[in-house]
């Protein structure tokens, strides 16, 4: 008898998950850190934060869009460089980095410890109060809603040049100062137009949920052969090809064509929802549902009872009826 750790835990990224849904914010926990994919933030905006290049840095875009997640690895890649986090409540930290202040703020569209989300924000910015441009040698991090900036923007007559710079520039009137950047996460698009695997985040995503890292345990469970998930994971896992005899390497190629061809139809169905413009999808709902198609809702042991009770009908937990679940 060979259980799964891991299944039970990838439950969770579904947001309605009966097994809670502890993973569908930020990175507070192993598998979310493992099955996390780097986007451009990560490869162009988090090395210049590290470079000072930026002094204010503020994430915009809807709940799940990633903002946390990305500030949590810019924290992560100074810590690993030696960096010391001093937590902030729990909305954020401060640490110093090659001579350079930095503080972050995961929500500012939230009241925290009695204070209100305005003066939390009055606060975070203090080094750029004033009428005239400061030159503090600090970073700011700032993940928040488009609406609660701008409302706080209109308010903070403190910080009137902060203000101004910033509302003409999300009024389309100005470019931002070169050590000032705002990034809208509304604007980004978790999967592309193309119809074959590309370095899209919808196509990274699946590529780690079906890491081989995470199944092998199943490979040696007696209810492999009739496990959904196990027939789902396997559906669309490339198998590598070095170093196989040619027959070996001729059956897994063959496998990855078949893997290749669910890919592309499951992602179809995210460039369709894309392109009709009426839903945002957010990394959190990405998640959530590659987790709900390919994992379902039962946990290991609900999927051996169920087999071993000889009644089991798992028809609508394969991926491609699960996906078309109310």
């Amino acid at each position: 008898m060979v259980g799964n750790p891991y299944l039970d835990q990838f439950l969770m990224f579904y947001s309605q998950s009966e097994a809670g849904n502890g993973l569908t914010r930020g990175l507070d926990s192993e598998i979310a850190k493992r099955t996390y994919v780097q986007t451009k933030l990560d490869t162009d905006l988090l090395p210049d934060i590290l470079a000072k290049k930026y002094r204010v840095v503020i994430l915009t875009g809807n709940a799940g869009d990633g903002k946390t997640a990305f500030i949590q690895k810019v924290e992560d890649a100074a810590k690993a460089q030696g960096a010391t986090l001093t937590a902030i409540d729990s909305l954020g930290h401060t640490f110093t980095f090659q001579g350079r202040d930095f503080r972050t703020l995961y929500d500012g569209s939230v009241d925290s410890d009695g204070k209100s989300n305005h003066d939390i924000l009055v606060e975070f910015f203090r080094d750029f109060a004033g009428d005239s441009k400061p030159e503090p040698d600090v970073c700011l991090l700032l993940a928040m809603n488009e609406g609660k900036l701008r409302d706080f923007l209109l308010k903070a007559t403190g910080h009137r040049w902060l203000c101004q710079t910033f509302i003409d520039h999300l009024n389309g009137k100005s470019v931002l100062p070169a050590d000032m950047v705002l990034v809208n996460l509304n604007l980004r698009a978790l999967v592309d137009a193309k119809t074959e695997i590309t370095n899209s985040i919808f196509d990274k995503l699946l590529d780690r949920y079906v890491a081989e890292e995470f199944w092998t345990p199943c490979e040696q469970c007696d209810c492999r052969h009739r496990c959904p998930v196990k027939f789902n994971v396997d559906t669309f896992r490339i198998r590598p090809i070095d170093g196989l005899d040619d027959g070996e390497k001729k059956q897994a190629e063959e496998r990855n064509a078949v893997a290749n061809a669910a890919r592309i139809s499951v992602k179809s169905l995210f460039q369709i929802l894309h392109f009709r413009k009426r839903l945002h999808i957010t990394v959190r709902d990405l998640r959530s549902v590659l987790a709900f198609a390919l994992f379902g809702k039962r946990t290991c042991a609900q999927i051996r009872t169920a087999i071993e009770s000889g009644t089991a009908d798992f028809t609508t937990s394969y991926y491609y009826n699960a996906l078309f679940d109310s």
